[in-house]
């Protein structure tokens, strides 16, 4: 249904609107709105209405009298630029094309329709099929060649490399640091008798890190007692705060960074290696300086007392979460292994049970999304992409990660110290209402409290009925999609996903900024010296800021990779037919999930054939006009692969 538009102008009755363009995965291109509760459907800006405007720009666009029914008859507009406000990015990533001595950049972009003519790319040498870095000289109007200028040249089309140099570009990630920043890295003390003369010595402790089998940048380590029906949890977290003093250089590039970026095979480091791998690194058998919050929990989970201390630790043991996970179960060979801990895992274990309990009663969200996991050889080939198997053991570390969070933010809210919050928003009512409609298509109610307000706990109670069938996948996707991301803040606004409040991130200093900066303040009331909190207090918004720009960053250049992999896989697979689950309907086609990889693609509703297939926004589905042959959420199909371009991160299927 139409609203009423946004604002007029004075030659026509044409509505105008502001907004910024974005490409879709089909490669259309739509209009988000700066007021978007204003118009309902899709505003769509055909190539020939675009000007020489690209996904990114800030645009004003002209708006039809009316709208008008696309394919599948459901209503869109479709609007033409008036003007560029602002332009996005000025850079183009193409690969070179050679053509009657002219040396072209066919841009990557499919969304990009222009090839740009290469100035001075005779000075270069490039061969046909590298991929490059171009910046241009003019923004074209359609039907004309642009000029750009060579800025990079990012390597060979095949070079197993070139992605990730690509993606670094990009989204400004390196690889390397600074001279000066190296230079400090290498001048840090390892740990010698001062430092540990003026800690807590925990050495004693028996303490073990648990952690996937390729981690080697070691945040935190764990020990347990149990007496009568109380336990004591120390968690030792590493003391990044030691060595990264406020204004270094070190300071400097890792709130520049704000946070580590993994990839499937590598990570790019917000610490040198030689703190990140080596010096802060909990290792087993090896004396490290940490930050170590000793709790207090009863039985119920709830934390009776904490203190907080600068200690030296001595890892014991490094475990895998598989091998923590196989102990549990009763693993016969690793139970005799390891005998020395099996009291502290199954007091782990119970501890995390405990706590998990008492995390749902009071309603956090407890939907499961695993992630892509990549397998590869030795030689590095992709052997297959699966979804991340998550164990007891990761559920053990979870808890014990979230409680000492919560419990560092009332700390610190309790002594009025300084915070930096991790919020999470609750979503919009009206996405909220969107996904209730969706569930009911499929036969199940997600019923709000007695206020009216849906709370995580709702959501968890739909989950549970979900248990083991198809559609839990669909509606799992389709809710990360209504939730908010989650930030940082200096305004403490809650946390939906965990429903508590405050809460604030202390566990992972070698990895994210914000540990950091709670670290100084934890470490200042230790030492009852809070100057420098002032200073600390204004910076805080800044920080805020600058992290989570650079959190979102690098969750953008994670996914670009992944997707970049599975099309790499599927273009090994062409012809190939898998089972997959439909998690997407729209008017051009199908969104499909495959059964027994964790790799997405897209239908076109062009590749259907066997009829002329009609979009039902209401259900929403592809129904069949002749045959009645119905594509809805969550149902059964077999795919064939069709096409996979791994620069462009499509992959295309067709129904088998």
């Amino acid at each position: 249904m139409r609203k009423p538009p946004i604002g007029r102008s004075s030659k026509t009755s044409f509505p105008l609107i502001f907004g910024r363009l974005t490409s879709r995965p089909d490669g259309s291109v739509v209009l988000i709105p700066d007021e978007p509760d204003r118009i309902e459907s899709p505003i769509f800006i055909p190539w020939q209405k675009r000007r020489s405007a690209r996904p990114g720009d800030r645009v004003l666009v002209r708006l039809p009298r009316s709208s008008r029914k696309g394919e599948g008859r459901s209503e869109r507009w479709e609007a033409e630029v008036v003007r560029i406000s602002r332009r996005g990015r000025e850079e183009v990533i193409g690969k070179v094309l050679h053509f009657e001595g002219v040396v072209y950049a066919v841009p990557l972009e499919e969304h990009y329709p222009n090839v740009l003519r290469l100035a001075g790319a005779a000075d270069w040498e490039l061969a046909e099929g590298t991929i490059v870095a171009v910046s241009l000289l003019e923004h074209p109007l359609p039907g004309a060649i642009p000029h750009g200028a060579l800025t990079r040249v990012l390597g060979d089309a095949e070079d197993p490399e070139t992605p990730y140099r690509l993606v670094c570009h990009k989204y400004v990630l390196s690889p390397t640091f600074p001279d000066d920043v190296l230079q400090e890295a290498d001048e840090a003390r390892k740990t010698d008798v001062e430092d540990v003369s003026r800690r807590r010595d925990l050495r004693d402790l028996l303490t073990v890190t648990i952690d996937g089998p390729a981690a080697r940048d070691f945040d935190d380590a764990i020990s347990i007692d149990k007496r009568g029906r109380r336990y004591r949890l120390w968690v030792h977290i590493a003391d990044v705060a030691h060595y990264v003093r406020p204004g270094s250089a070190l300071d400097r590039e890792a709130m520049l960074r704000g946070t580590s970026v993994y990839f499937p095979d590598r990570v790019i480091p917000m610490l040198p290696p030689r703190l990140s791998e080596d010096l802060c690194s909990l290792r087993p058998h090896a004396d490290r300086l940490a930050l170590t919050a000793c709790m207090d929990l009863d039985r119920h989970g709830n934390v009776l007392h904490v203190d907080y201390c600068e200690s030296v630790i001595r890892s014991d043991q490094r475990f895998t979460y598989d091998q923590v996970s196989a102990i549990l179960r009763g693993d016969s060979v690793l139970r005799s292994q390891f005998q020395d801990h099996l009291s502290s895992l199954h007091w782990m274990q119970e501890l995390s049970d405990i706590l998990r309990r008492r995390r749902l009663e009071r309603g956090a969200l407890d939907v499961d999304l695993p992630k892509a996991e990549v397998a590869y050889d030795a030689s590095g080939r992709v052997l297959d992409i699966v979804r991340e198997r998550r164990n007891e053991a990761h559920r053990i570390i979870e808890e014990f990660m979230l409680v000492t969070n919560e419990t560092v933010a009332r700390t610190l809210e309790r002594r009025k110290l300084p915070v930096l919050y991790r919020v999470h928003e609750p979503p919009d009512p009206t996405k909220i209402a969107q996904f209730a409609d969706t569930a009911s298509r499929f036969g199940y109610r997600l019923r709000p409290g007695h206020d009216g307000d849906y709370r995580p706990k709702d959501f968890n109670r739909l989950f549970r009925q979900l248990e083991g069938k198809p559609e839990a996948t669909v509606l799992a996707n389709l809710l990360l999609r209504i939730v908010p991301r989650a930030y940082y803040d200096v305004v403490d606004v809650g946390h939906f996903g965990l429903a508590t409040s405050p809460y604030t991130h202390f566990t992972s200093p070698i990895r994210r900024y914000p540990d950091v900066v709670i670290h100084r303040v934890i470490k200042a009331a230790c030492r009852t010296r809070l100057t420098g909190m002032r200073r600390l207090v204004r910076q805080l918004p800044k920080i805020a800021r600058q992290v989570n720009e650079r959190e979102h960053n690098a969750e953008e250049a994670q996914r670009e990779i992944v997707r970049g992999i599975m099309a790499r896989f599927i273009a090994e697979r062409l012809g190939e037919v898998f089972e997959a689950y439909i998690v997407g309907v729209k008017h051009n086609g199908l969104f499909v999930e495959l059964v027994d990889h964790a790799v997405d693609g897209f239908v076109s509703l062009c590749t259907l054939r066997d009829d002329d297939y009609v979009f039902h926004p209401e259900k929403p589905c592809l129904i069949g006009e002749k045959t009645k042959r119905v594509f809805r959420l969550g149902d059964r199909v077999r795919v064939r692969a069709e096409k996979a371009k791994p620069y462009r991160h499509l992959v295309e299927f067709s129904v088998a």
